[in-house]
């Protein structure tokens, strides 16, 4: 047993780029500290605490904390704010209108913009999904979908651990802060000299993009498909 909670964590360190965010693990549990400076950032869920609500993996919340959810053409907006008791029950979730809402339910992988109401750091705490199993997938629909990867790893898309299915013309939009950077893949083009199928707007070669622990990212496929992850440990 010992054995494998050594090979397990091996894994994930070898796998992880730490820059933005710290990585903890034994075995599969562990969690991730993702710092969140003012303004959005655009984040996803890196690890599963059974129930995945907004409220358990975020629990500290500044108030005046800002949330979007992509919903394939426009964004679901929800506010926290315990000090402003517009809610009878006390809840402190508002939607635009500074109605009651309930918070989402926000499986790994799922991404979402945040706004803190003061710089913070959250700590994502939780296991490691698709653990010796190939049936731990997320469908990319066509259209943009806003995604992050299933396990909490990080580095180039390329990289195996991050197993991304590349299709030709599929599109990446990378948060800057400020707008966005964007990338596209297609193999078919053969407009770089060297072969590489990376090109920005302009189709000029570009190298492809690299993912932060928990980073989320805009994603078009150029071909409707499933987004596979797994660790294997044996």
């Amino acid at each position: 047993m010992r054995k494998t909670l050594l090979i397990a964590a091996a894994a994930l360190a070898a796998s992880v780029i730490s820059s933005e965010a710290q990585v903890y693990s034994q075995n599969v549990v562990g969690y991730v500290n993702t710092p969140l400076p003012l303004g959005f950032s655009m984040i996803s869920n890196p690890l599963s605490n059974d129930t995945n609500g907004l409220s358990e993996i975020f629990p500290s919340i500044p108030n005046g904390t800002t949330f979007l959810f992509w919903t394939g053409s426009g964004y679901t907006y929800l506010d926290y704010d315990a000090s402003l008791g517009i809610n009878g029950d006390g809840s402190p979730w508002y939607d635009a209108n500074l109605n009651e809402a309930q918070p989402p339910v926000v499986p790994p992988g799922e991404a979402f913009f945040v706004s803190p109401g003061g710089a913070m750091t959250n700590t994502f705490a939780g296991t490691v999904n698709g653990v010796n199993t190939s049936t731990n997938s997320t469908p990319i629909p066509l259209g943009y979908s806003m995604l992050g990867t299933e396990l909490p790893v990080g580095g180039s898309i390329t990289n195996s651990a991050i197993s991304f299915p590349f299709s030709n013309g599929t599109t990446f939009l990378v948060w800057t802060g400020s707008g966005y950077t964007y990338y596209d893949y297609d193999a078919s083009l053969g407009i770089n000299g060297d072969g590489s199928p990376w090109y920005d707007a302009n189709l000029n070669e570009i190298a492809p993009p690299n993912l932060s622990v928990g980073q989320g990212v805009f994603i078009s496929p150029g071909t409707a498909t499933n987004w596979v992850q797994n660790l294997q440990v044996n």
